[in-house]
């Protein structure tokens, strides 16, 4: 019976002892972060991402799903059956992001070594583009803007790019917290699982240079309907995956999203004339609607091919929805600055109160590992 007890008190020790590690991790070692204030867009000048635009613009998708992990994680068919099905669309390039794992590269084309990253229950997950490795860091149990923050910082360290993925996908990420977070480059607007515009115009309206991506999330390609609705038109000034990242960087891409079997309008043309906004598409729209800070609806025109809006001293940014037969092309938007691109706001690291906060939290988890069995001794009764 002695030797039965003292096994059930090394097993709940060992158990107390893992949550309270866990706990560390979750509140206490993640670092303290003062983000940037909510600030719109201001300036004299307008950035347009699209100045400079030439060519026809490459047709690129970085969110579906191959088979990984042994058939554990949730995505169908091998990586050459989707390279083979997203070829046969006529993408210039399509990356597998499968989690937490970066799929073999296509034996021909365009490549760039991508993954989705997260692991919590609570579907923080990004689309990490140009990857040199796999970042583990996470917080599974649950997430606040300064664990978001943290693991953005750990993915921009080993990425060219990071897209914070269905932020409205069972609350994954606030309205609140897109006024705060800093440092990625992309938000997935439009997949298969919602839109989020209003997520979008919740960071443009705070002052956070971001771009809108849009993208299948699809996990298994021998269902059609899943494939091929949401991807991004990029204008690169080359065929390749370096002149790809470089438009991705400076905004140089419109997403689109469609119906099953809606064939898209194609951009032609956006630019700003002094201070007006002129877009140009290739056929009648069946609606052009302007978007600008608040996610106020500024204008919609409808049946007609182009655009000319008057931009108001009072706009801090100004974006464009072009729909027509049932499939959306969303613009990036043009932003407010006194420079040649807009300054981007960064979250600052607090070294000195996260530091106290993690050597207060081991001191008192060590403190606990130690009363723990000495206070199992005390109480052990000698055998008559």
């Amino acid at each position: 019976m002695t030797r039965r007890r003292s096994l059930l008190r090394a097993v709940a020790g060992l158990g107390a002892a893992a949550i309270a590690l866990v706990a560390y991790l979750q509140f206490l070692w993640v670092p303290s972060w003062d983000f940037p204030p909510a600030r719109p867009f201001a300036g004299s000048r307008w950035f347009n991402p699209y100045e400079g635009a030439t060519g026809e613009a490459l047709r690129v998708n970085f969110h579906v799903h191959a088979r990984a992990w042994g058939g554990l994680a949730p995505g169908k068919g091998s990586s050459e059956s989707i390279y083979a099905a997203y070829q046969a669309l006529g993408y210039d390039l399509a990356a597998i992001s499968n989690y937490q794992s970066i799929a073999p590269p296509p034996e021909s084309g365009l490549s760039l070594p991508t993954y989705e990253h997260g692991i919590g229950a609570g579907k923080q997950h990004q689309t990490v583009v140009g990857a040199d490795r796999v970042v583990w860091l996470d917080y599974p149990a649950f997430q606040t803007a300064t664990h978001e923050q943290h693991v953005v910082e750990a993915l921009r360290d080993h990425a060219e790019l990071v897209f914070l993925n269905h932020p409205g996908h069972v609350d994954a990420y606030s309205l609140a917290e897109m006024s705060e977070l800093t440092g990625y480059d992309g938000l997935e607007i439009a997949s298969r699982f919602g839109n989020w515009t209003g997520h979008w115009d919740a960071a443009l309206s705070a002052g956070r240079p971001v771009w809108g991506v849009a993208s299948d999330d699809c996990h298994d390609v021998g269902k059609p309907k899943y494939v091929g609705r949401g991807w991004l038109m990029v204008h690169a000034a080359a065929r390749t995956s370096d002149a790809i990242v470089a438009a991705l960087k400076v905004g140089r891409f419109h997403a689109v999203w469609t119906d099953p079997g809606a064939t898209p309008n194609r951009l032609l043309e956006c630019r700003v004339d002094r201070d007006r906004l002129e877009l140009r598409c290739a056929e009648p729209a069946d609606s052009i609607r302007l978007i600008g800070q608040g996610g106020a609806l500024l204008a919609e025109l409808t049946s007609r091919p182009d655009a000319s809006w008057p931009l108001a001293p009072s706009d801090s940014y100004v974006r464009a929805e072009v729909r027509t037969r049932g499939a959306t092309l969303y613009l990036n938007p043009i932003l407010r600055t006194d420079g040649d691109r807009p300054t981007a706001p960064r979250a600052v690291l607090l070294r000195g109160p996260t530091l106290l906060k993690r050597i207060g939290g081991a001191i008192a988890l060590l403190a606990a590992a130690l009363l723990g069995p000495l206070r199992c001794w005390r109480r052990r009764v000698p055998i008559a």
